[in-house]
């Protein structure tokens, strides 16, 4: 009878951290989207792009809507990776990096991120 309660509790605990983790690297991706949708600017017909150094600008939207989330649970490890779809994100991230940046903050965050999702999912 203990046993069981003890096994039940764990494989809802397991559940709900692999949820919380999952919402929380989704939330990686909200962050750096977020941050892509600076518009860009215009002086008369001259598109003003972002300059070396800043993240990029949003100009058609393509580079933002291409960030997304590779999350694989598993039992014991939840693997995450970020990434682009927009074939020249690479080139832009060596002179106007966004998603380095995005991540480093969000890895300083992430485990009240997990922590809060966690408290969420165990409280239904």
């Amino acid at each position: 009878m203990l046993e069981d309660f003890v096994n039940a509790a764990m494989t809802r605990l397991q559940s709900a951290a692999v949820k919380a983790v999952t919402v929380a690297c989704q939330g990686a991706v909200d962050v750096i989207q977020d941050e892509l949708s600076v518009p860009v600017e215009y002086l008369g017909k001259n598109v003003i792009r972002s300059r070396p150094g800043e993240r990029p600008r949003e100009e058609t939207g393509r580079l933002r809507e291409g960030i997304a989330a590779n999350i694989e649970p598993g039992t014991d490890e939840v693997t995450f990776a970020v990434e682009s779809a927009a074939p020249y994100s690479a080139r832009l991230e060596k002179t106007r990096p966004f998603m380095a940046p995005a991540l480093e903050r969000m890895t300083q965050t992430f485990p009240n991120r997990v922590a809060e999702a966690m408290a969420n999912e165990l409280s239904d």
